[in-house]
């Protein structure tokens, strides 16, 4: 990635945002755009989007929800899947005009 010369902390987010636990000290500093990215690709991969064999072998790493803040992540994440079916379902719909 160095050689592509992408700014430091896409380096580290693509290098770590599967194990976000597993970012180096150097790399504190991004730790919560890691886990950001991590939270949201954990997140599609739920909804089902860009799934496929690999996807299914990134786990959610828990620790992320209490680095950024968020105290009720089974409420959050069962709201945002109930938003993305509820949107799904009206675009659907739209479609069918």
């Amino acid at each position: 990635m160095e050689k592509w010369e992408l700014p430091e902390q896409y380096q580290y987010v693509a290098a770590f945002h599967h194990t976000p636990d597993r970012l180096p000290e150097e790399g504190e500093k991004f730790q919560p755009l890691v886990d950001t990215v991590h939270l949201a690709n954990a997140l599609c991969l739920m909804l089902g989007v860009g799934i496929g064999a690999e996807g299914l072998q990134n786990p959610l790493y828990p620790e992320v929800f209490e680095r950024l803040g968020i105290s009720d992540y089974e409420l959050l994440l069962s709201e945002i899947v109930d938003f993305v079916s509820v949107a799904t379902q009206e675009l659907e719909e739209m479609g069918d005009l």
